[in-house]
């Protein structure tokens, strides 16, 4: 059985003051931040968004 690990991803645009919009956030479930990256990358497809910006970060609560 594998360890899974939960990660709090956000979705964001940068606005024209180089900050960040999130336009989107979730919590994923996954075995390390490289198959979180992928969930996430399937994700931002979905929002047909350009330039996305995605922030994984640990989940606490």
């Amino acid at each position: 059985m594998h360890t899974q690990l939960v990660f709090e991803v956000d979705f964001c645009t940068k606005n024209e003051k180089g900050d960040f919009n999130t336009i989107h956030s979730e919590v994923i479930l996954s075995e390390g931040v490289a198959s979180c990256q992928l969930i996430a990358n399937e994700i931002a497809q979905t929002l047909k968004v350009d330039n996305i910006k995605i922030f994984i970060g640990d989940f606490f609560e």
